[in-house]
């Protein structure tokens, strides 16, 4: 498992910078996937998901464990999804499968301004919601781990 944490190291020549993302963001499927499509999400699609899109703090800050906060405002909604499509700079996709090849857990990752983000379903939601949080390298093992475990059972 350590040597999973080598696998979304990044260079020292990296230039990394602060991010328009928040560190947590969850967002209806449906407006992320009109971000990543465009650089900018339509107002009638932000206004139609008013209230839907949650912003939360850093989760590697001890003091509030990447709690999310309220809802975000139509203006903090497009800016962060005009930062989530702009500033994409890489794909990582960790794919677990069974001997049969049949597919039993998948990480994806998006490396933004600063750093890996991993994004992932959002489960026992009404709503298609997708979450995407601020991750470290060392996270890429937790994340498979569960995938991994049915795999070799």
């Amino acid at each position: 498992m350590a040597e999973l944490a080598r696998v979304p190291v990044l260079r020292a020549t990296s230039l990394m910078s602060p991010s328009g993302v928040p560190a947590v963001l969850r967002v209806p499927f449906e407006l992320a996937e009109a971000a990543a499509k465009s650089t900018c999400s339509p107002a009638w699609l932000v206004a139609r998901h008013r209230g839907q899109v949650r912003a939360g703090s850093d989760p590697y800050d001890d003091s509030r464990h990447g709690a999310l906060g309220g809802a975000l405002d139509e203006p903090a909604t497009e800016a962060a999804l005009a930062a989530l499509s702009t500033e994409a700079r890489g794909r990582l996709r960790g794919l677990v499968a069974g001997v049969d090849a049949t597919a039993v857990g998948v990480v994806s990752w998006t490396l933004l301004a600063d750093g890996w983000h991993a994004v992932s379903p959002v489960p026992g939601e009404a709503a298609d919601l997708i979450e995407v949080r601020r991750v470290e390298p060392a996270d890429l093992a937790t994340l498979l781990a569960p995938a991994l475990a049915e795999a070799v059972s």
